[in-house]
């Protein structure tokens, strides 16, 4: 199968790929202030995420979500047993940054700028 034989040489790639993500999270945290410690998403908050994701948009640098208040999705309402203010907070505001092995470190410099612009 093509996608394994894919699979199989990405995994004898994972090292560097990890050592690289490592790598990035160092560099958004020094020029963030920030102390995220995961190398799968680099997650900020943003007041005003809508305005942020067009902002972003508008200058080429693709962001996203990836995290929900699940209690008010519509499949865990009947689960619901009362508000959780820090997750509904983070949830509106929580926004991934772009993070794989391939960004170069003046992406990296490029994106953190325009963020700390933004909140300015």
């Amino acid at each position: 199968d093509i996608n394994s034989a894919l699979g199989r040489v990405q995994l004898g790639r994972l090292d560097s790929f990890e050592r690289r993500r490592k790598e990035v999270v160092a560099l958004y945290n020094k020029l963030l202030g920030l102390s995220n410690k995961g190398t799968h998403l680099y997650s900020i908050l943003v007041e005003k995420r809508d305005e942020f994701f067009e902002y972003m948009k508008a200058n080429g640098v693709g962001c996203s979500f990836h995290f929900l208040s699940l209690h008010q999705e519509k499949a865990f309402k009947k689960y619901n047993k009362g508000r959780l203010p820090v997750t509904e907070y983070v949830s509106r505001r929580v926004v991934t940054l772009p993070l794989d092995a391939t960004i170069t470190n003046n992406e990296v410099k490029r994106v953190a700028s325009m963020v700390k612009n933004f909140n300015q």
